[in-house]
């Protein structure tokens, strides 16, 4: 059998064969009937361009959307969390808050530099650590 789609019965899958008779892809739901997806060729595509992607138990709870203009939001309630708590996201371009805060942040480590833009700044510290002998105060006046 090649270039073949093979159903059997009891099996729990679904294979995708070549021209050579060799599994491409395949649909499965193992014992605990979780769903897997393998292709051993390429990319897994879900969906297209015109239509969003939800993500949730099977049933009317929708935990997770993808949407069509590349935004990834969860619904009311759910946190949708990047990565584990020892990785490390990379951004590919800025990013950008849409003027929200950012809140419960453990240290956080600026290379380059560091703009701040507002009318007040607070710093509320036990130790403040200068490395520059020049501090200017009341710039531009």
């Amino acid at each position: 059998m090649s270039d073949d789609v093979l159903i059997t019965p009891g099996s729990r899958k679904i294979e995708f064969k070549d021209s050579s008779a060799n599994v491409d892809a395949k649909i499965e739901t193992d014992s605990s009937g979780n769903l897997i997806i393998t292709n051993t060729g390429g990319d897994i595509t879900i969906g297209d361009t015109t239509s969003d992607i939800f993500v949730g138990d099977g049933t009317a709870n929708v935990d997770i959307v993808f949407e069509q203009a590349g935004e990834i939001r969860g619904t009311t309630g759910v946190t949708v969390t990047l990565g584990a708590a020892d990785s490390n996201i990379r951004m590919a371009t800025d990013l950008n808050l849409n003027s929200n805060d950012i809140t419960n942040v453990g240290d956080l480590t600026v290379t380059g530099n560091l703009t701040i833009n507002g009318t007040t700044t607070t710093v509320s510290s036990v130790n403040t650590t200068i490395a520059d002998s020049l501090i200017e105060l009341n710039s531009g006046l």
